[in-house]
């Protein structure tokens, strides 16, 4: 019997930075680790080459429903399971540090996986935005953070991003490509440097790179990358007699995924 599987796609960044495999590795290394947050986690960590594995199996020990019903004699006897006990939901997630990236197979469980790295890697800086398509990311912004601009220097005067002096200057030190990073703090979005934006989308194809980092009215964090667009990768797969997702496969199989 073969089912479903679903990895939606995230951006993630540790104090302001992509992921570090070496880094994270030091604080969170190969083994077992019990959480108890909304239920009880267990996060199974393993490393295969460049990708964090995150098998995370999790429930709760109530509700406990004193009997257990017999589907095939229809009959009820009680429930072997102590109020000590669950049965575990299975879920994944991947963190692929080529290109700081987490996938999920149930995103709303991020904000887990969120405060699990933010405990062992004793930081709150752990951000986790979802990609967003140009016209997506234009109704939804409301406060903008950081933007980068990557381009040949002769590009920032062409598309109006820079003043033709400020290019040339750039242009003198003889760089093939130059980036422009903007920083805000807690920004609201305008009708000025809205429409600066949609210009830096009219243009995405004479710049070598795009980024925006923003929040949305709920001032949940958001990200535009012009080269990150794919958010899902779906596939199906074997299950076993209990109909439980065999773990190295689901890993294996997404992982081929990534690399293709």
């Amino acid at each position: 019997m073969n089912k479903d599987l679903s990895f939606s796609g995230f951006v993630i960044s540790v104090d302001d930075v992509a992921v570090n495999m070496a880094e994270i590795k030091k604080k969170i290394p190969a083994q077992k680790y019990m959480q108890k947050y909304d239920e009880y986690f267990v996060f199974d960590i393993t490393y295969t080459n460049n990708v964090m594995n995150i098998y995370f199996p999790h429930g709760k020990p109530t509700p406990h429903f004193p009997e257990v019903v017999n589907v095939d004699t229809r009959t009820a006897k009680a429930n072997p399971r102590t109020t000590h006990e669950y049965e575990p939901k299975q879920q994944f997630a991947l963190i692929d540090f080529t290109t700081s990236r987490l996938w999920l197979n149930a995103s709303k469980k991020r904000s887990i996986i969120r405060e699990f790295l933010v405990e062992k890697l004793e930081t709150e800086n752990v951000l986790i935005r979802d990609v967003y398509d140009e016209q997506e990311f234009i109704n939804t912004i409301k406060r903008v953070d950081d933007i980068r601009i990557s381009a040949a220097p002769d590009m920032f005067s062409a598309t109006h991003t820079l003043t033709s002096e400020l290019a040339n200057t750039i242009n003198g030190y003889g760089a093939v490509a130059a980036t422009l990073s903007f920083k805000y703090e807690n920004h609201l979005i305008g009708d000025s440097l809205l429409e600066k934006i949609k210009s830096l989308f009219e243009n995405k194809e004479r710049f070598r790179g795009i980024t925006i980092a923003g929040r949305d009215q709920d001032n949940v964090g958001m990200l535009f990358n012009v080269d990150t667009f794919s958010q899902k990768i779906d596939f199906r797969l074997e299950v076993d007699d209990n109909e439980m997702f065999i773990v190295s496969e689901v890993f294996s199989e997404l992982i081929d995924k990534l690399e293709s």
